[in-house]
């Protein structure tokens, strides 16, 4: 089922044709969305039906709009020319969708979420992603007692808190927008290292460690969407 915004279309009356498009180092999709509003009683019923379109594919005209092609998967797009005709003596009538993406990766729908309990100084977890394009990784982590200089690793790439964390405090990395937060304070510039991630297709492996004269308990979550070219 094609789905714009949350308008369903009906795949027996609806057709879709992209195009990706490569311009210097960057990726440009297109999407064109051709129906049929057809089955309708009245002129009425189908110029109805299709103001919903309308209102779907333009959205609040501020936000992109969530247009999904693949089940579970997402583009966000702009609309770029919106078309509509009804016919003088049928209640039938047809339309055309133009899309220009915000971005040229379709997303997951839903967002994986993987619970990690810490017990132990060195402490692993492993990921796995559908995908086949790099996904950043967000990773809460909340100290069960204190804390200290605590570190995330996928084997590669490392980054570190160096500073002390309380019962009960989260500390947050969040791989998209590149800050760590300690419960709602930026503390990007007292970690060191890299980010780990992202997650592209297959497994990773998480590592964590801590000081030695840590509490080594805590609970962490990681989250993330698979993307897809």
């Amino acid at each position: 089922m094609i789905r714009l915004g949350e308008l369903e279309l009906d795949p027996a009356f609806t057709t879709v044709s992209e195009r990706r498009e490569w311009r210097d180092t960057a990726c440009l999709r297109t999407a064109r969305v051709n129906g049929l509003a057809a089955g309708h009683a009245n002129a009425q019923q189908r110029e109805a039906w299709l103001d919903r379109v309308w209102a779907a594919a333009e959205g609040d005209g501020v936000s992109p709009v969530a247009l999904s092609l693949r089940h579970g998967r997402v583009l966000w797009v702009r609309p770029v020319r919106l078309a509509r005709e009804g016919h003088h003596r049928t209640p039938d009538g047809a339309f055309t969708l133009e899309f220009a993406a915000v971005d040229p990766r379709e997303e997951a729908g839903t967002e994986s979420v993987v619970p990690w309990p810490i017990t132990t100084r060195d402490a692993d977890t492993v990921l796995f992603s559908h995908g086949t394009a790099p996904a950043p990784l967000t990773i809460s982590f909340t100290a069960g007692d204190d804390i200290l200089w605590p570190s995330f690793s996928d084997g590669t790439r490392t980054l570190r808190y160096q500073g002390m964390m309380a019962a009960g405090q989260t500390l947050t990395l969040d791989g998209a927008a590149r800050k760590v937060l300690l419960d709602e304070l930026d503390v990007t510039a007292q970690c060191s290292g890299e980010f780990p991630g992202p997650l592209s297709g297959g497994e990773l492996t998480l590592h964590y460690r801590d000081d030695l004269d840590s509490s080594h308990t805590g609970h962490a979550v990681v989250r993330w969407r698979d993307v897809w070219w």
